[in-house]
């Protein structure tokens, strides 16, 4: 579903794009003699995927989408007749399409918009040394690519990759957070939206957990706009998070308190932290068992506490 704009349609206010998932509508102007530069707005209220097509060119045409209050800057910037397109996961906001015509002639502008992106996932091939991402919509891979120029770690670096989240800064980048549990290092890149590495660093005044420590990096999550890095050890039984602040510093940390006991290695392998709201949520699994649950985590202070348990016999027996 989705709209079709020519040249002449300027969308002088905000047009909601998610409406342009529900709307089967198709909209063609014609105009003799086009502007060098045109430009065309819209609103994306929700996250949603997003696909503009530059096509039925006479001459050269480029495309460029930026976002208000942004950084934001993707471009499409084909020679000659080859038609153009950019192919992006948008979060809320309001965006310019700018079309630069260098030659005079005619074109196609065509917006689609599918609200409801789920989520990216990124992967690592730890035997070539490569990075990745998928942007998936709620049925299928909308696209992906690799991270462009990033730092050298070699074939099977003791560097693991452990996540991937969205920063809080509006302009598209994502953080990925890499471990390495042999030199006891914990290290972040940041990536923009066009893929491409811009700055890594290692976090600073860390505990030292001692090289192949029990403890292990199980999550990141961006929480109240601080990066959160969700430890366990399945040994001692302990469940524990830093705050890492934009200077990649230890803002705080401490023991999630009011824990069920599950006792050392456990069954039980704590898996991913949900972000829900004010509160979190900490998914487990007993593979031997065939079992899932969770904790929901509220904040208390500047700690953070269980206050419910899925599964009520963890109360009893901690099995």
């Amino acid at each position: 579903m989705g709209t079709c704009i020519s040249q002449s349609e300027k969308m002088q206010t905000p047009e909601s794009i998610n409406n342009l998932g529900v709307l089967d509508t198709f909209k063609e102007f014609q105009r003799p003699v086009p502007l060098s530069t045109e430009t065309y707005n819209f609103e994306v209220r929700g996250r949603s995927s997003f696909n503009a097509i530059l096509s039925s060119l006479d001459g050269d045409s480029n495309l460029k989408l930026t976002k208000t209050g942004s950084d934001l800057e993707i471009t499409s910037n084909n020679p000659g007749k080859i038609t153009d397109g950019i192919t992006r996961i948008l979060d809320p906001g309001t965006y310019t399409l700018t079309v630069s015509t260098s030659d005079a002639g005619s074109y196609d502008l065509s917006l689609f918009a599918e609200p409801g992106i789920s989520s990216s996932i990124v992967w690592r091939n730890s035997l070539a040394d490569q990075t990745a991402f998928w942007n998936l919509d709620r049925t299928s891979s909308v696209d992906g690519a690799f991270v462009n120029n990033p730092p050298q770690l070699g074939s099977n670096s003791d560097w693991k990759l452990i996540g991937a989240v969205n920063t809080p800064n509006d302009r598209g980048d994502r953080i990925l957070v890499w471990r390495n549990g042999v030199t006891d290092e914990t290290a972040t890149w940041t990536v923009d939206v066009n893929d491409n590495f811009i700055d890594g660093g290692f976090i600073k005044d860390a505990p030292k957990l001692g090289s192949n420590s029990n403890w292990q990096l199980i999550d990141a999550n961006i929480v109240n706009d601080d990066l959160r890095l969700l430890w366990r050890d399945a040994v001692g039984d302990q469940t524990a998070y830093w705050t890492i602040n934009d200077s990649l510093a230890i803002a705080s940390g401490g023991f999630f308190t009011n824990t069920a006991a599950l006792g050392s290695n456990s069954n039980w392998k704590l898996l991913d932290e949900l972000i829900l709201g004010d509160n979190t949520q900490l998914v487990w699994r007993n593979a031997a068992s065939s079992e899932t649950a969770y904790w929901t985590v509220m904040r208390v202070g500047l700690s953070w506490m269980v206050d419910s348990l899925m599964h009520p016999k963890w109360a009893e027996n901690g099995n």
